[in-house]
């Protein structure tokens, strides 16, 4: 299984990530940060204790996402064909354009990218509100995830290593980019057809910073 520890590693480009993926993909499991962060570490709460990955931290985004669980649980899409077809419906259901879909090895990862960044705290208020259409429209999309901007997900081209035989992460879609205010004016209008309101978004602690 996964060896459940963090090692933040700092990249100034999107090209230098991808290709750090690219050359230690078998190596173990691999995440990506969603969002691109202010600083490459500063002090927490605890003295010594340093910070990379935290919401407080979180800058920019550059897409809306969505992580969907494939299990036979219950609670949880049975099959990535189940999770990709409930998935198409409720990007028709609240005017959504395609998403990226990527098959994570254990589960369907959404992604809407978008053409330019966003700063983080106007991205709270729209990717709270994608959460809450997921939940008034059924769709079994992990809440945590979705309107979090200091998530982790697998980068396409590395693998999921929870499984005896390692799993590749794969997209299975084309990715278009599309204008934030597309996105943004999607979601608004679906928010108010469906009632969905605003999601309380909590200040974050004051931290110092180093």
């Amino acid at each position: 299984g996964e060896q459940r520890f963090w090692i933040h590693t700092v990249f100034q480009t999107v090209d230098e990530l991808a290709a750090h993926c690219a050359d230690t993909a078998r190596k173990g499991a691999m995440y990506h940060a969603c969002a691109s962060y202010n600083d490459d570490a500063y002090d927490r709460f605890v003295v010594g204790d340093k910070g990379v990955r935290t919401q407080h931290n979180a800058l920019w985004c550059r897409s809306f996402w969505m992580d969907i669980d494939v299990r036979d649980d219950g609670k949880s899409y049975p099959t990535l064909a189940a999770a990709a077809a409930a998935a198409k419906e409720f990007c028709q259901r609240i005017g959504m354009p395609k998403p990226l879909a990527v098959d994570s090895g254990s589960g369907l990862h959404l992604y809407w990218p978008m053409t330019e960044d966003v700063p983080v705290d106007q991205w709270r208020v729209y990717a709270g509100k994608l959460k809450g259409l997921a939940i008034a429209c059924g769709f079994k999309a992990d809440p945590t995830r979705t309107a979090d901007q200091a998530s982790v997900l697998r980068p396409v081209g590395t693998f999921n290593t929870k499984y005896d035989t390692p799993r590749p992460v794969r997209a299975l879609t084309p990715a278009v980019a599309y204008p934030p205010n597309q996105l943004m004016a999607a979601l608004a209008l679906a928010a108010e057809t469906f009632s969905v309101p605003d999601e309380p978004v909590a200040k974050p602690a004051t931290v110092a910073i180093a």
